[in-house]
Parts: C-alpha cells; structure tokens; sequence
C-alpha cells in the first residue's frame, strides 16, 4: 500500500484511557462553577474592592487544583499498573 505524494494518514490514533475520560468529563462539569464565580466577581466587583483580580487567581486555583490532582492521581495508577 503506497502512500501518494502530499497524502497524510494518521497512523495511530490517540485513544484516551479511562482516567484522561474522567478528567475530560469533570473538567466540563467543574467548569460551569469557575464560570459563575467569574460572573459574580464581575457583576458585584463592590464585594471585592481592589481585590478582584487577587479573588479571580484564587477562584482559578480552586477550579483548577482538582482537575489536576485527579489527572496526576491517574496518571501514577496507570504508571504503576504498567510496571514503571
């Protein structure tokens, strides 16, 4: 099976795990509440006088702290389920 000139096929398709799915999906899901709490923080800026973009680094900490343990925590299973 000869290639044609210009022609690019995928040769391996990148399938995600189970935990990279679950990451995937509760990223989506998480991502709603970051939103709102942005939205807050922008509608009712007198809450957080000066402070805005301080509580805006901290509310994208929080959402995103879990995302990434959860990814972490995946990842060291399947590492050590493959024998390092």
């Amino acid at each position: 099976m000869s290639e044609e000139p210009g022609e690019y096929r995928i040769k391996k398709q990148i399938r995600l795990n189970g935990w990279q799915r679950l990451w995937v999906v509760l990223s989506i899901l998480w991502s709603p509440a970051w939103m709102g709490f942005i939205g807050y923080v922008i509608i009712y800026p007198a809450e957080y006088p000066g402070r805005a973009g301080e509580v805006i680094l901290i509310g994208f900490g929080i959402w995103l702290g879990p995302i990434v343990a959860l990814y972490a925590l995946g990842s060291a299973i399947g590492w050590v389920r493959r024998g390092f």
